[in-house]
């Protein structure tokens, strides 16, 4: 990965993070975080690549062939590579998180067909741009990003995917899952390998594992293993064991990790959850 800082005349700020290995069938062309200052408008233009565009901050108004409309934060926005619209940005300006992607890449198109112009409200859609944001971020100076670039890529990969999921929201099954998929299962619990890794694995495409995982476990893959990682703590977290304990501590990478996970997931700190289940109850 590489990261670009760019500063227009106009006052328009980017920081693009570049894919430098480009697969084949990369998905991902570059992510980018956008600041347009207050006032701006684009005249109508199109993108060389399918964009993925969230407001972070800030309100924006486009107008295309369907119309005009307001986009607010929280709005995951597709839009088809050369699609025409303008832009026009609000009082303060805006900050958006943008993605290009290869949309004639066969997986994509094999699983979602051509990617047309969409939009989508959704708080899900809030913490995988935050992790976009801190790929983004957590790139240094000297363009070498702080996790291996491989991993780096095909865990922005993913992300994309999750958002692109968002939008078409598939369908769950009511049936079992098929048994390569239970095994991918399995894997994301039992072992520390990648998404890219599981797919590579089992013989099948990533872009097809994810969308196949999300539609009978109605999760992400990533999201599920994190599910797992909190269920293994709830177990370290009520033993008696000092050496589970400690375990425990090594798992995440200080204290304010864990106890974010537990409250998403139980609306409570880990001690507190902890404190819970070792206090006399009375009967």
């Amino acid at each position: 990965m590489q990261r670009l800082c760019l500063n227009d005349t106009d006052g328009t700020k980017l920081l693009r993070l570049h894919a430098l290995e480009a697969q084949a069938d990369g998905i991902v062309d570059s992510v980018n975080l956008v600041y347009y200052p207050p006032g701006f408008s684009m005249p109508k233009h199109g993108h060389e690549h399918a964009q993925l565009s969230i407001v972070l901050a800030g309100q924006a108004c486009e107008d295309d062939q369907l119309g005009s409309r307001r986009i607010d934060p929280n709005i995951v926005n597709i839009k088809p590579r050369a699609y025409q619209h303008e832009n026009r940005f609000g009082q303060h300006g805006a900050t958006f998180l943008s993605v290009n992607i290869n949309a004639e890449t066969h997986a994509l198109r094999d699983e979602y067909g051509a990617l047309n112009t969409q939009l989508s409200a959704t708080a899900k859609a809030r913490p995988l741009a935050q992790f976009l944001i801190n790929a983004l971020l957590n790139t240094t100076s000297n363009n070498e990003p702080q996790l291996n670039t491989q991993t780096l890529d095909h865990d922005i990969e993913w992300a994309v995917l999750d958002l692109i999921h968002l939008v078409n929201t598939p369908r769950t099954h009511s049936g079992p899952p098929p048994l390569w998929l239970q095994h991918a299962c399995e894997a994301v619990i039992d072992t520390p390998w990648s998404c890219h890794q599981i797919a590579d694995e089992l013989g099948v495409h990533r872009v097809h594992l994810s969308r196949m995982f999300k539609r009978y476990y109605g999760c992400t893959l990533s999201h599920y293993r994190q599910l797992a990682k909190v269920q293994h703590s709830v177990g370290l977290l009520l033993s008696p064991s000092k050496r589970n304990i400690t375990h425990l501590d090594h798992q995440f990478s200080d204290h304010s990790h864990l106890n974010r996970l537990f409250h998403h997931q139980f609306g409570t700190t880990a001690a507190r959850f902890r404190h819970a289940f070792s206090a006399p109850h009375q009967h």
